[in-house]
């Protein structure tokens, strides 16, 4: 997640989030995963990765997006995601 705030590894972290072809914005609580601080290499924002509970609405909201992502996982272009 792009963000210019400072957090720590483990912050408690509420995120709305939107999806393509959805209207409503979701809701998340996690924590902070990693951390990509100013400046930052291979030209990747400065921002967070977000861990999400173990529970059923995470579940279902990566099962979500890996569908909207498609074989962009798959594919050699770069991303901001670990």
């Amino acid at each position: 997640m792009p963000t210019l705030r400072e957090f720590s590894l483990g912050d408690p972290v509420d995120v709305l989030l939107s999806l393509l072809e959805r209207p409503d914005k979701i809701p998340l609580r996690g924590t902070v995963a990693w951390i990509n601080p100013a400046p930052t290499s291979g030209d990747r924002p400065q921002g967070i990765g977000v861990h999400l509970p173990d529970d059923d609405n995470s579940r279902m909201l990566k099962k979500d997006i890996e569908v909207l992502l498609g074989g962009v996982a798959r594919s050699s272009r770069p991303t901001y995601t670990l």
